[in-house]
């Protein structure tokens, strides 16, 4: 375990807001503590598992180190959610950059780069610290380089566009992703991302046991409150702020880990969770959780920040 300052002011005064165990996987009873910066806001681990010790929080069975597919095998409800999840991501993309080299943070087995292989005026590329979930995307014809961003391994505006979809929270230093991410943008780059909201309904509704505090993975949770000094640093200017994104499939983890923490088994968290993700149940309750997730309420952020210059010292 190590102890942290905030990686937005660099405060070490702090009030503590929960202590809590992995309602996830429940791999075992250790509890953690979210403190939240008595200067700036920001929420954070602390003291929090060192990247050495936090590996074994993230089994086989985490769900972004599985394939997601859309082929014939899939229902065609299915995979119409599936395409219209993922189109969706690569719409926010176009929006603001037709073409270049894409660098996906975070990519796992690839899905986000998977369903947008092959797209006109592009170049797909992944970074992925896990070894095994890389080898899957690369199995997938992906480009996908195993390492981190403090590694330092692509050279200096290298990228149109990088991507972190549930990723930034995980990081033990956002700040400094940061700045080797405006490092590796060209100069008119733009970053594009998704993380909890700590400022959203849902929160407010499960406080402890919301999705966002997927304890001990997440080390730091966001508002666009604390986004934006954090951003603007790293020399990024916000052209977007949404949290129209992801709400039924986050809504879902809630209930999930709601149950976990009223001590209900894994096998019934588990049939409550194949009721929940039905797609026909999806269909039906995902425009309300969108309007519930209005004027920034939603369960998630997406962000697009374009590169700036960097102040003189």
């Amino acid at each position: 375990m190590e102890t942290t300052r905030c990686n937005l002011c660099g405060s070490d005064d702090y009030r503590l807001l929960y202590t809590l165990q992995d309602l996830h996987f429940r791999i075992d009873d250790r509890r953690f503590d979210y403190v939240q910066c008595r200067r700036c806001g920001l929420v954070y681990q602390n003291p929090r598992l060192t990247s050495d010790e936090i590996g074994r929080y993230y089994p086989s069975e985490y769900e972004c180190y599985q394939v997601v597919e859309s082929g014939r095998q899939t229902s065609w409800l299915k995979r119409r959610l599936i395409d219209f999840g993922f189109n969706k991501r690569w719409k926010t993309v176009l929006r603001y950059k037709p073409g270049g080299t894409l660098l996906d943070v975070g990519c796992a087995t690839g899905n986000f780069l998977f369903h947008m292989h092959g797209k006109p005026g592009w170049v797909l590329k992944g970074l992925e610290v896990s070894a095994e979930a890389a080898g899957l995307a690369r199995s997938r014809g992906l480009d996908v380089t195993v390492g981190t961003l403090e590694e330092s391994i692509f050279a200096g505006g290298e990228f149109d566009a990088i991507t972190l979809w549930d990723v930034l929270e995980h990081l033990h230093d956002p700040a400094r992703a940061l700045n080797e991410i405006h490092r590796l943008l060209k100069g008119d780059g733009i970053l594009v991302f998704r993380v909890p909201n700590l400022d959203s309904w849902d929160y407010r509704l499960f406080k402890q046991n919301w999705h966002g505090f997927e304890t001990p993975r997440h080390l730091y949770v966001f508002t666009l409150a604390t986004l934006k000094p954090l951003l603007e640093r790293a020399g990024f200017r916000i052209l977007h702020a949404g949290s129209e994104y992801g709400s039924y499939m986050t809504v879902v983890l809630d209930v999930r880990f709601w149950m976990a923490a009223r001590g209900y088994s894994r096998a019934a968290i588990e049939r409550a969770a194949r009721v929940l993700y039905h797609p026909a149940l999806r269909v039906i309750f995902s425009p309300i959780a969108s309007l519930l997730g209005g004027n920034l309420k939603g369960p998630s952020l997406t962000i697009v920040a374009a590169k700036q210059p960097l102040a003189a010292n």
